[in-house]
């Protein structure tokens, strides 16, 4: 039944990828294969460090320019790594979020974070990053999207200012003072 429905083999070859990368960083502790006409694409071992797994799956570019983020003050755990404001990208494929280890998308955080780095980056080019947010599981509801890819928090503004908070001390912290008149390195969409 699905099959009328399904994309050219190269769409649905980059959904398969999309889906792979977000399993393998969730869950850097398990092995991942992934094999595709006979031919084995990834090959990924156990390992305790998000940044090892993140390093087989990412651009080397990327990889060389994140800094780490650790924010376990509350009850909304934040970590991951966020690039420094130099790496930006015009694509949020390069925009990596976990809730509860569940790959979604959510513009009040995507918001946050882009509001964190404030004057540090270009208007048009958004901020690189890799986080994991953990956060009680009656403050969300994951029931707002067949897909589940979208979430429902119980508090919109307590989520945007941890996110935001994590994120700017994060910045302040490494005394990263780049300003949007510097030059900087965008990534392409090929990456």
């Amino acid at each position: 039944a699905r099959k009328k429905f399904l994309k050219s083999p190269s769409t649905e070859l980059r959904n398969i990828l999309d889906m792979f990368i977000a399993f393998a960083l969730a869950f850097p502790k398990i092995k991942f294969t992934l094999s595709h006409n006979n031919k084995i694409l990834f090959n990924l071992n156990k390992t305790e460090s998000l940044l090892t797994r993140a390093s087989f799956l990412l651009n080397e570019s990327i990889i060389n320019n994140l800094i780490p983020v650790l924010n376990n003050d509350s009850y909304i755990k934040i970590n991951g790594f966020i690039a420094k404001p130099q790496y930006t990208t015009q694509s949020t494929s390069k925009q990596f979020l976990f809730v509860n280890n569940r790959r979604i998308q959510d513009k009040t955080i995507s918001q946050a974070i882009k509001d964190s780095y404030s004057s540090l980056i270009p208007d048009r080019q958004l901020p690189v990053f890799l986080l994991f947010i953990s956060i009680p599981f009656e403050l969300v509801d994951v029931n707002v999207n067949p897909r589940k890819e979208q979430l429902a928090f119980h508090s919109t503004q307590t989520i945007y200012n941890a996110v935001y908070k994590s994120i700017k001390d994060t910045l302040d912290n490494n005394n990263l003072t780049f300003g949007k008149n510097n030059a900087y390195s965008p990534i392409t969409k090929s990456t």
